[in-house]
């Protein structure tokens, strides 16, 4: 005897799961794909626009330690020289502020995350936007950290903001 009810044909019920299971199972695997290629293809935007980036910060930096902040003012995008003066450059390079650039070496972007921004506030970044933090090292063997905002204008990585940190050492050996 059968357990199925009457008026149903037996085995449809056990198909019937058979082909909800395989709908589910092969709905994961497509969601598992996606995300995996979104993933992968985030990560290979990042490798291969961390030196661009990285030369972006650097070439800023380099320029401040130089004390050429119309090199340094360069790097920014049009946007943010809209609302940043290059006077607010002229006095990072005076005094004890001088220290987060002096002896500059190199930089290394650690954390670097690149895609597209869009916002209705026209002093914001748009289009594709990276966000970097990581390290500026200096010859006298001190250790600062960065932030950075870049966004890409016309096929180049124009700083949109940038702070530099050092500790209170470093002042001490300017």
């Amino acid at each position: 005897m059968d357990n199925a009810a009457p008026g149903q044909v037996p085995g449809k019920r056990s198909r019937r799961k058979v082909v909800v299971i395989a709908a589910v199972v092969v709905g994961l695997c497509v969601v598992l794909t996606l995300c995996g290629v979104l993933f992968l293809g985030s990560s290979i935007r990042v490798a291969l626009e961390r030196d661009d980036v990285e030369g972006a910060i650097h070439q800023f930096m380099l320029a401040m330690a130089r004390k050429n902040t119309n090199a340094a003012y360069a790097v920014f995008s049009e946007r943010a020289q809209e609302k940043v003066p290059l006077s607010k450059l002229q006095e990072m390079v005076q005094g004890n502020n001088y220290a987060l650039f002096n002896r500059y070496d190199s930089v290394e972007a650690q954390w670097l995350n690149i895609g597209p921004a869009v916002s209705s506030n026209p002093e914001m970044p748009q289009g594709i936007v990276a966000r970097a933090t990581g390290e500026t090292r200096y010859t006298d063997g001190s250790v600062g950290r960065f932030e950075a905002v870049l966004e890409r204008v016309k096929g180049e990585w124009k700083l949109d903001f940038i702070n530099v940190t050092v500790s209170p050492d470093k002042f001490e050996k300017q």
